[in-house]
């Protein structure tokens, strides 16, 4: 919150609300805080970061992501040089849900009890 650039001054009334006020809210920001909890990150991440972003520099990515992999937890990361805050370029979006969609299929998709198999009860 504190490197918000200039022209999202008008809106940081609004984040405040959302997200909670750094001043008022530490307490709840550390708690919070991906980066300050690293270390009880367990389960595989994707992280996504567009190169240019103002908002989320990519070097705090790039440290939470080089930690995470440090410790043996599988992440993803995903950098479009071309993209600021949010992946806005229609061909990197592609490339996103793409990449996300595969993740997760690799991480959530639901297996069979041992001893079954899926088409075995029926499931497809």
């Amino acid at each position: 919150m504190k490197t918000i650039p200039p022209y999202w001054k008008p809106f940081l009334d609004q984040m405040h609300e959302m997200v909670g006020n750094p001043e008022k809210d530490k307490d709840l920001f550390t708690a919070m805080s991906p980066a300050l909890n690293a270390d009880k990150i367990k389960t595989p991440l994707f992280v996504a970061q567009g190169a240019q972003d103002p908002r989320v520099n990519k070097a705090e990515s790039d440290q939470i992501v080089q930690g995470l992999r440090k410790r043996g937890v599988d992440v993803e990361y995903m950098v479009k040089d071309n993209e600021g805050h949010g992946f806005h370029n229609e061909e990197n979006r592609f490339d996103f849900y793409e990449a996300m969609e595969k993740f997760l299929d690799q991480h959530l998709h639901p297996t069979a009890p041992e001893g079954s198999s899926a088409s075995s009860s029926g499931l497809h």
